[in-house]
């Protein structure tokens, strides 16, 4: 008898082969698309801080960016130094991850003022890391997660471990 084709056996063994074969890139490509929209949301705020920066500079008046919220994920920015009460911010924007720093105790919100010259309020390094997983200490693989905001510069960074210090962070 002379049989043309494939057992079911067959059959099965290249399905079972490629089911596993898709389970292993379907995890690469979620962990890809976390690291893309980490990288995304941590390069978008240093452009919204640079654009903010250079137009308090520009405008000879101060600006106070603020991050609050429920989990940090609220990017608030006011035209002027004083917020809160009655002020509403100039705009604000959502962010996708929630965000951590080296100055807040987890309670207060994540404040950043620019004076009148464009210099930055803080008078050490003051870091805001993306945190995904809601856990400062975890670690992420996306290229930069972190900002550092000096008095006179902003800088992109990679947190190396740790919390959200400063001294955590490696500068790109």
């Amino acid at each position: 008898m002379d049989n043309k084709g494939f057992t079911l056996v067959e059959l099965l063994f290249v399905v079972v082969i490629i089911v596993i074969l898709a389970v292993i890139a379907t995890r690469s490509w979620n962990s890809m698309v976390v690291k893309g929209n980490i990288e995304n949301q941590i390069r978008g705020i240093y452009a919204d801080l640079t654009a903010i920066r250079t137009e308090a500079y520009q405008s000879k008046t101060a600006r106070t960016v603020i991050i609050n919220g429920t989990d940090f994920t609220q990017f608030n920015v006011y035209s002027t130094a004083t917020t809160g009460g009655t002020i509403a911010p100039a705009w604000t924007k959502t962010l996708k991850y929630h965000m951590a720093t080296n100055t807040s105790n987890g309670l207060n919100p994540i404040k950043i003022t620019f004076n009148a010259q464009g210099f930055g309020s803080a008078s050490t390094n003051q870091s805001i890391c993306v945190v995904p997983s809601g856990d400062v200490i975890d670690v992420n693989n996306a290229a930069v997660d972190s900002i550092i905001i000096s008095t006179a510069q902003i800088s992109l960074g990679k947190r190396t471990g740790g919390d959200c210090a400063a001294t955590n962070i490696t500068e790109k």
